[in-house]
């Protein structure tokens, strides 16, 4: 079973995990006419887009990883670095997923689908616990993911449709921000094991 495996062997099925669904959620992309690669091999998919969503991934975990021992003193409680519950794992991912999905049939009206999706991160961070880690680590993976994406873009290996800021739509930003929630309930329930702090 999984919980006797070590963090390693966890950390690296939570990332392959992530990235074999964002894989499928991208085909959906595809398929709407949301994006197109230059050199489709697979369900009109570029050959290296689950190699690319694995090294986003990572990059992402080591990230999650560095985050607590940079700002300890703001994390006291450090709730989102202990064991967590499947169905938090399951709601996370659920959302996440809808909201992949929407971004793709509804992607012909960029701005309101940006304000959907925005609009929904910023909801779930009010209802959410640690939100100043939370929006930290939803603001790297806007930033870095745009920015990868819209890099792509401008080598010629991939092109969104409807392009907003730098070669990529407005809403994909929050796309990420709002996979955030997902990967902190997916670390939180398949790779830490200290339980989370009583409080008083």
């Amino acid at each position: 079973m999984l919980s006797s495996q070590s963090p390693v062997v966890k950390i690296v099925f939570v990332i392959f995990l992530a990235a074999g669904i964002s894989t499928l959620c991208d085909a959906n992309h595809v398929y709407t006419g949301t994006l197109s690669y230059t050199d489709p091999v697979l369900f009109g998919q570029a050959w290296w887009v689950f190699p690319n969503f694995l090294l986003a991934f990572s990059i992402m975990a080591i990230i999650y990883h560095l985050i607590p021992a940079v700002f300890a003193k703001q994390l006291k409680e450090h709730v989102s670095f202990t064991v967590g519950t499947a169905p938090a794992f399951l709601d996370t991912t659920v959302v996440f997923t809808l909201c992949y999905l929407l971004s793709g049939f509804a992607q012909n009206d960029p701005n309101l689908l940006a304000l959907i999706l925005y609009l929904s991160f910023a909801i779930r961070l009010l209802a959410s616990y640690e939100r100043g880690f939370i929006l930290f680590a939803a603001l790297l993976m806007a930033l870095g993911g745009s920015f990868v994406e819209g890099t792509l873009s401008v080598l010629g290996q991939m092109q969104y449709a409807q392009p907003q800021i730098y070669h990529v739509p407005l809403w994909l930003g929050a796309l990420y921000m709002n996979g955030a929630f997902c990967l902190r309930e997916s670390f939180r329930y398949f790779v830490y094991s200290r339980p989370a702090p009583i409080k008083d």
